[in-house]
């Protein structure tokens, strides 16, 4: 239980004492809640509501109580308001109007003077039994601790040995990993070597391979450059022999034209004693020779076609 008193920072004269159960900030909030309720006439009027009027108002714990027996709360509380000037006082004023003020007091402090000597005699024996239960558990707890102590040094020893055995665990995965490091290296290096004289064995086939074709290129240059020099040469060899039979046909032309020319002074000369039939030989003769003419103009131009 908890004894408290409401207060306001607006007047510092006044103070009202209660007790509860609850977290002070509950209290002081259902004060609060009830308080907005009377303002509104649905909650009956509370003494503690002329400090809530001034507003400012806060709680302050007075004392904690380990005991839930309300006569000895009550019995302290009134100590409380008998001592100090408060509400509560004008609140007990109101309901005891048949009773003079101290009157009423004074039989409240011996009632309550009881009480706190019942409960002190009652809280002496539970401070007793609690102060030896405090013993027992500080006797327990140092055995626990001694236990936890030894059983702490004894993780730490295992932890210890854990600890050795997974360095020289860790020790040998590294020289595992730098072996098995080593053989990749070696395997990568072997791997590149191969790949180097596979890449150099290409290079040299693709070298090959092109000199061959130069070769084949310049083969087929001078084997082209050679037909072309051949036909070349039969083509000259075919222009000579042509230029030849044109000069032989001009020969003949001409030998043909002066044998003609023969055969016309002849006509001329042998006309007037000639009879009929030799002038139709001589004729005859003459269309031989044109025939013969034109058949070699013919071939001539057969040949150079």
């Amino acid at each position: 239980m908890k004894i408290y008193s409401v207060r306001t920072y607006n007047d510092k004269s006044l103070v009202y004492y209660g007790y509860t159960k609850q977290p002070l900030y509950k209290r002081l909030y259902d004060y609060r809640s009830r308080y907005k309720r009377h303002l509104k006439n649905c909650d009956n009027f509370l003494i503690v509501y002329e400090i809530l009027k001034h507003k400012n108002e806060y709680i302050v714990l007075e004392k904690e109580l380990e005991t839930d027996n309300k006569d000895i709360v009550k019995g302290i509380l009134n100590q409380y308001i008998s001592n100090n000037d408060c509400l509560n006082r004008k609140n007990i004023n109101r309901l005891t109007n048949d009773l003079s003020h101290n009157n009423f007091i004074e039989n409240e402090l011996k009632r309550d003077k009881l009480r706190l000597e019942q409960e002190e005699q009652k809280i002496k024996q539970q401070e007793d039994k609690l102060r030896l239960e405090q013993e027992e558990q500080k006797i327990k707890q140092q055995e626990e601790q001694l236990r936890l102590e030894q059983e702490e040094q004894k993780i730490k020893q295992q932890e210890e040995q854990l600890k050795i055995k997974q360095q020289e665990e860790q020790l040998k995965i590294k020289q595992q990993e730098e072996q098995l490091r080593l053989e990749q290296e070696e395997q990568l290096r072997v791997e590149q070597e191969e790949q180097k004289i596979k890449q150099q064995e290409e290079q040299l086939r693709l070298e090959q391979e092109e000199q061959l074709r130069l070769e084949q290129e310049e083969q087929l240059r001078l084997e082209q450059e050679e037909q072309l020099r051949l036909e070349q040469e039969e083509q000259l060899r075919l222009e000579e022999r042509i230029r030849d039979d044109l000069k032989e046909e001009q020969l003949r032309e001409q030998q043909y034209k002066e044998q003609q020319n023969k055969y016309i002074k002849n006509i001329k000369t042998y006309k007037s004693v000639c009879d009929n039939s030799r002038s139709i030989k001589l004729h005859k003769n003459i269309n031989t020779y044109k025939d013969k003419k034109d058949t070699i103009k013919n071939f001539i131009k057969c040949y150079k076609v």
